[in-house]
């Protein structure tokens, strides 16, 4: 089986066994993809790359970890879902990872600026994820 084959059999078995519903597949990573939480419903790339499949597991952990106060909550634990689940199955982009944490940290920082929390209320694991970056 081709490696674009196993993403696409991997995405379609977490769509199933989460109850997601894929509301459009986009052609390309060159879009914005979005989980609608409250309604188990996402839009994400045809996962026919690595990183088309990374996306593809971010918006499904958004759905599967739910709603957070803060926004870099969100988007780290959507990103630890991708990034774990993706080496489950023996994948891993060291590239997709940097990324994840300067789109985490971006997210603390826009938290923080806007008073939305203080600095010794992040979560340690938080902090020691985005410093890595």
């Amino acid at each position: 089986m081709s490696t674009a084959a196993q993403y696409k059999n991997i995405v379609h078995f977490l769509l199933r066994k989460y109850d997601i519903k894929v509301l459009k597949w986009f052609k390309t990573t060159n879009c914005t993809a979005y989980a609608f939480i409250d309604h188990r419903e996402v839009m994400i790339p045809e996962p026919k790359s690595l990183k088309a499949f990374l996306f593809c597991l971010h918006e499904i952990g958004h759905i599967i970890t739910g709603k957070k106060k803060y926004n870099f909550l969100m988007e780290y634990h959507a990103e630890m879902f991708a990034i774990t689940e993706a080496m489950k199955y023996g994948f891993y982009s060291e590239s997709y990872v940097k990324g994840a944490k300067k789109y985490v940290l971006d997210y603390l920082k826009e938290d923080l600026k806007a008073n939305r929390i203080t600095i010794d209320r992040v979560p340690k694991k938080v902090m020691r994820f985005v410093k890595k970056s």
